[in-house]
């Protein structure tokens, strides 16, 4: 190439990436019409409606549909891990506790919260798929909570997933999209503590004594999912708090067990852990298996220790078998990001470094059980054998196989409101943990995003729906044991 073309090749290569990059302003500013009241959801709109509404809310940041008894709150990130505009939570705070004030408030008697985190070539404009398939899925959510008391609340926490919209040069974007996802979670540290405290917010606003703020707050629920990308960037903002919660009082439970006699001890019970939300839920996180060895450790070694008895699931994997991209190019992605470093590792590394270069849901030892659909429509929840069960060697080299301690499967009740068994396990005891990597047939998640309600033939958001409505048994009674929440009030913010 002559020393002539190659100036001219660059400022048409740069050129090019220009002309093909998204926006870094916020798609809905707060200073842009805000919370138009809708009242209704329409799903069955024909296609002029949808466009007609579409440009009434494209540019909102907070949407509500009182009739159809949920909000949708936008909450967008900067490259950086900032707000993009940091009055969107603001805002988002200020409704809902003005909306407590009144005596037809939605969420007067308890609040779902649900926050999803997309993942890459996604961001908050009116057109993304994955915004209006959530929308989709809160209204019917909305619908099926208003049964138990609950409004509501919808937060899509966005970010600029897709750096330029060039469909040939997108794909390019993994390694600067991967690093810009773990700027976003250490972010969303902030954001995600401020969501969880709507749960006091409405529970102790308009002056309501203790006990009724008690009562409104074990009747409120918190669930963050995350995505793809989305999912690595949730999983960077949750897991070393949740990790921080849990492993102390494992350890402490581990290893100091109550003493049962001489020469003897017996097996100690843990504290309860509280997660940062209800349940965390991971969809095909773009994460590598190395970050999760702990939290597999914990899981997978306890034949000692017993979990307390009111103790929820608090964050789990779910992972399609038949998942290319993290399955397949994930690992290519990150042995040419780390210039094939784990590719030469020394003997005694070689399985760090291969977890270094898988996805968390494709990694065989850390799955914890396998989910498939059944000619019934139950779900057939099966745990995977190699993991329950440690075989350890006494000082005489005498083998004796130990089962795992999981949680208490009462607590579980796996019907719907009518009493029909909607999860279904190989044996009485489904072998529930704190921490859950689940991998799932076509039938459930086909690939990569079919996950959502009504999307091609994925089954995923029902099994969502059915377990947490299932756990709510367990989530309530640990609710119960905790004190009335003080007084909340919004407090000012400014950047």
């Amino acid at each position: 190439m002559s020393t002539h073309f190659q100036p001219a090749a660059s400022f048409l290569l740069s050129l090019f990436l220009l002309v093909g990059c998204t926006t870094r302003s916020a798609y809905r500013p707060v200073s842009a019409g805000t919370h138009e009241e809708r009242h209704t959801y329409k799903q069955g709109a024909d296609k002029a409606e949808q466009r007609a509404i579409a440009r009434e809310r494209e540019h909102e940041c907070l949407e509500k549909y009182s009739d159809s008894n949920f909000w949708l709150g936008h909450v967008e990130m900067t490259e950086y891990g900032t707000y993009q505009d940091p009055r969107q939570m603001s805002q988002l705070e200020r409704q809902i506790e003005q909306d407590t004030h009144t005596g037809k408030s939605l969420f007067k008697n308890g609040i779902t919260v649900v926050v999803f985190v997309h993942g890459w070539f996604n961001n908050a404009q009116e057109e993304n798929g994955n915004l209006n398939n959530f929308r989709h899925m809160l209204s019917d959510l909305g619908a099926e909570q208003k049964q138990q008391g609950r409004g509501v609340l919808g937060v899509y926490l966005s970010w600029r997933g897709g750096s330029i919209s060039s469909t040939p040069l997108k794909f390019l974007t993994y390694w600067g999209r991967g690093r810009t996802s773990d700027v976003i979670g250490q972010g969303m540290v902030e954001p995600l503590a401020r969501i969880r405290n709507i749960h006091w917010l409405v529970a102790s606003s308009a002056g309501r004594a203790s006990a009724a703020s008690l009562d409104i707050y074990q009747n409120s629920r918190l669930v963050f999912i995350g995505h793809s990308f989305g999912g690595r960037a949730l999983y960077t903002a949750v897991a070393k708090s949740m990790e921080t919660s849990f492993m102390p009082p494992y350890w402490a439970a581990r290893s100091f067990p109550a003493a049962k006699g001489k020469g003897s001890r017996t097996q100690a019970t843990m504290q309860r852990v509280t997660g940062v939300g209800d349940l965390v839920l991971l969809i095909n996180p773009a994460i590598k298996s190395l970050p999760y060895r702990p939290s597999h450790y914990a899981m997978s070694s306890n034949t000692m220790v017993n979990y307390d008895s009111k103790q929820p699931v608090l964050m789990m994997v779910l992972s399609a078998k038949n998942d290319v991209p993290n399955k397949s190019l994930l690992p290519i992605g990150e042995t040419l990001g780390n210039r094939f470093r784990d590719w030469f590792a020394r003997p005694d590394d070689r399985k760090e470094a291969s977890q270094n270069t898988t996805a968390l849901g494709h990694w065989p030892l850390y799955r914890t059980h396998d989910l498939e659909l059944m000619e019934s429509g139950q779900f057939q929840l099966t745990k995977v054998g190699t993991y329950f069960s440690v075989t350890k060697k006494d000082k005489n080299g005498v083998k004796t196989t130990l089962p795992l301690k999981t949680l208490r499967p009462d607590l579980m009740n796996f019907a719907d409101s009518r009493g029909n068994r909607r999860i279904v396990t190989d044996t009485g005891n489904p072998g529930l943990l704190p921490f859950m990597v689940v991998s799932t047939s076509p039938k459930i998640i086909n690939g990569h995003s079919d996950f959502w309600l009504g999307s091609g033939s994925s089954k995923a958001y029902d099994f969502v729906k059915f377990f947490i409505s299932a756990q709510n048994k367990a989530v309530g009674a640990a609710r119960a044991d905790q004190a009335a929440p003080a007084q909340s009030r919004v407090m000012p913010t400014s950047y």
